[in-house]
Parts: structure tokens; C-alpha cells; sequence
């Protein structure tokens, strides 16, 4: 089986673009002519990102397709885990602010809840990458 070629980067600033307003992974993948599973592989990549979709659509495209490039893309699975820890981060913001509860002790929960989930350093890379993405 022959692997996939990355999109343009004009393209992959065009999901990001139409990401920001609000069109769905549908829509987006019928005004760019490509399938809804490529969407969601380039929208996972854009949730890794610390910047805001402004940020990133302000960089010039050789940056950013050098910065795009040299991340790792994740596994479906690791998609869906990450939707799941995106569900549970309110709780986890809420828990942290109580008096003895730290990082450790949130993951021991998470992975008792979700034995498959993520270890302590990606749930800690995760949830602050979260945690920027509702900042701004």
C-alpha cells in the first residue's frame, strides 16, 4: 500500500481557515476536494499546536510546513483519547485547584478510569496544550 502525499500547504491552511469558521470536517473536506479522514489527520495536527488558528495562519507557509513536518502524527486511537481527555479536562482543571491534588494523582485517576490512556508525560503534555488552546 502506497503512502499518502502531504497536501499543499495552501491546502492545510485552508482546513485550518475554514476550521476557525466553523465549518464542519464534512464541509471542509468538500471545499477542499479531499477525504474527511485527511481533515482530521491535519486537524489533530493543528490541536498539537500551542498558537492560536490566527497565529498559525499568519506563519509563512515554508515555517510552517517545516513545523508541521517534523511533528509525529497521531494514531486514530490517540485521536479519540485525546477527544476523551478533552472531555475530562474542565474536571481536571476543577480537581487541580483542590489542596493535595497534583498531576500524579489526576493521571492515577484517569488510568484507573482509562487503562489504555495516555502515560503521565503525555497526559501532562496534553492537558497543557489544552489547557492553552481554552486560554485563547
Amino acid at each position: 500500500m502506497m503512502a499518502a502525499k502531504t497536501k499543499p500547504m495552501s491546502q492545510i491552511k485552508e482546513i485550518f481557515r475554514l476550521h476557525h469558521k466553523g465549518n464542519s470536517i464534512k464541509g471542509r473536506a468538500r471545499l477542499c476536494r479531499i477525504s474527511k479522514n485527511t481533515v482530521r489527520k491535519y486537524l489533530s495536527l493543528l490541536s498539537a499546536q500551542p498558537l492560536s488558528v490566527e497565529a498559525i495562519l499568519d506563519i509563512p507557509e515554508p515555517v510552517l510546513d517545516h513545523q508541521l513536518s517534523s511533528m509525529k502524527l497521531p494514531a486514530q486511537d490517540s485521536v479519540n483519547q485525546l477527544d476523551h481527555l478533552d472531555d475530562q479536562a474542565a474536571y481536571f482543571e476543577r480537581e487541580s485547584k483542590r489542596p493535595g491534588v497534583n498531576k500524579w494523582l489526576l493521571w492515577s485517576v484517569y488510568r484507573h478510569n482509562t487503562p489504555t490512556g495516555y502515560s503521565y508525560s503525555q497526559f501532562c503534555f496534553y492537558l497543557q496544550s489544552i489547557d492553552k488552546r481554552r486560554k485563547l
